[in-house]
């Protein structure tokens, strides 16, 4: 089974401060070239997204040369772990969850964030993963987080 956990993008979507408002520009008309089409101006950060190795690591790989495969996550787990505004997900909650988390599986954790979207905060003050929740699931060797916030860091 296939879930799509994409957000429409649209010129209401919220970004992170900073980031430029999403732009339709109209490329073609039907009337005109037989064909409609627009050009579409936005942050890589937009909406739902991927943040490749290079984000945050100088010299690591970017976005377009990972193996496709690992966007189509086989084997995911879901922690249901409760955060409020800018609390961290700790090691504790992981080993708490009693997942049996595996080289090469996924993980997706839902905080409740999303219930949030339209608060004014929603951007600024979105709970993500400590730093030694990280290390501990590099130490896995999983193939990809994924959270319900803007960003996997508060």
């Amino acid at each position: 089974m296939i879930i799509d956990l994409s957000q429409s993008i649209n010129s209401d979507i919220k970004l992170y401060p900073g980031s430029p408002n999403v732009s339709f520009l109209k490329w073609s008309k039907y009337s005109i070239d037989g064909y409609d089409s627009e050009a579409i101006f936005l942050s890589t950060h937009t909406g739902t997204h991927m943040d490749a190795p290079s984000h945050f690591i100088k010299g690591a790989e970017p976005i377009d040369i990972l193996d496709v495969n690992r966007f189509v996550m086989s084997n995911v787990h879901l922690l249901k772990i409760s955060k409020s505004s800018n609390q961290l997900i700790t090691t504790e909650d992981i080993i708490n969850s009693d997942t049996d988390i595996k080289e090469n599986d996924s993980i997706v954790f839902s905080t409740g964030w999303e219930h949030n979207y339209n608060s004014d905060d929603y951007m600024s003050s979105n709970p993500g993963l400590s730093p030694e929740a990280a290390t501990y699931l590099s130490n896995k060797k999983i193939n990809a987080v994924a959270i319900d916030s803007p960003s996997i860091d508060s």
